[in-house]
């Protein structure tokens, strides 16, 4: 899994990351019941988390983006 993009939503913080098998976000708006949680969709109240494994082991081994490290220690976090 390659990290292509990674961007910061002003809703609180949720972190949007593309990459070439698809959108993940780093649940962070105001007034979550989930922070931290990391979805395949822009989280909402009913949305369903998705097993970080992959995405921190890409995160790891792209550290040269920007914020890739700090996602990747924030979602080690809920492992």
């Amino acid at each position: 899994m390659n990290i292509l993009a990674m961007d910061y939503y002003l809703d609180g913080g949720t972190i949007h990351i593309r990459t070439d098998h698809g959108d993940f976000y780093i649940d962070y708006r105001l007034g979550t019941k989930t922070p931290g949680v990391l979805y395949s969709a822009y989280p909402t109240d009913s949305s369903i988390p998705v097993d970080p494994t992959e995405l921190i082991a890409a995160l790891k081994a792209h550290s040269h983006v920007r914020g890739a490290a700090d996602a990747a220690r924030r979602l080690e976090k809920l492992i």
